[in-house]
């Protein structure tokens, strides 16, 4: 059995997507991405013309990404 380990593979369309989501977030959201629930969720998925699951999914990979990190900012 051959199986791959590494970080989940992204295309240019889904960073640019986070790009957008990022950029549509105000500086608290940014800075604490549990501020985010559905209703922020569906706002910034608007200003960055993406679905909100995607803007959900990008907070779920920056807590696991600091879970990894031992909890950095």
């Amino acid at each position: 059995m051959n199986v791959e380990f590494g970080p989940p593979k992204c295309t240019s369309r889904d960073l640019e997507g986070f790009r957008s989501a990022i950029a549509s977030m105000t500086e608290a959201e940014r800075d604490d991405p549990d501020l985010i629930d559905e209703e922020r969720a569906k706002r910034i998925a608007t200003g960055a013309g993406v679905a909100p699951h995607a803007v959900m999914n990008l907070v779920a990979l920056r807590r696991e990404v600091n879970a990894e990190m031992g909890g950095a900012p």
